[in-house]
């Protein structure tokens, strides 16, 4: 997460990412199929795609402009791909919520 346009928004990316995350042991993904542009990270962002993806620059700005939301192509059709492969795996889509131990007390920085 998230997924970057035109860089990274294809099914065998993801099909990838998913599978290794399984094959690691996890046990729950998340996915944001595309990203946004905060102002300041947008100029940012450009910078390093020019860098990296010499004419890529070019094509994003073409296609979002300054939009906030950019999303991934094919967005729909890979979250719904992620989702199944997600469930076939039993990965869960959500962070598990964390239970306190209650016999763990916090220690005092004073050792008090």
């Amino acid at each position: 997460m998230p997924v970057l346009p035109f860089i990274e928004d294809n099914w065998e990316n993801i099909r990838g990412i998913v599978e290794l995350a399984h094959a690691h042991g996890a046990e729950w993904i998340l996915a944001a199929f595309g990203m946004t542009q905060r102002k300041g990270s947008q100029e940012y962002y450009l910078r390093q795609l020019e860098r990296l993806f010499p004419g890529m620059k070019e094509k994003h700005l073409r296609a979002f402009g300054n939009r906030y939301e950019c999303a991934a192509n094919g967005a729909q059709k890979l979250s719904e791909q992620f989702i199944e492969l997600r469930a076939q795996k039993g990965m869960a889509l959500m962070v598990p919520q964390y239970k306190l131990n209650e016999q763990v007390r916090q220690l005092s920085l004073l050792g008090i």
